[in-house]
């Protein structure tokens, strides 16, 4: 039973990270594109 507490522990944790990671990365591959686009526009005027 406590190595099942221990792993559900160590599971929530590393998922957590994972979850924060791929949002982070989603975030900024969406404020990067928009950049792009910005720069672009900029510079086509």
């Amino acid at each position: 039973m406590t190595i099942l507490f221990a792993g559900m522990i160590i599971g929530c944790m590393i998922g957590m990270l994972i979850g924060g990671f791929s949002a982070a990365w989603y975030y900024a591959n969406k404020e990067i594109k928009r950049l792009k686009k910005a720069f672009r526009t900029k510079d086509d005027v």
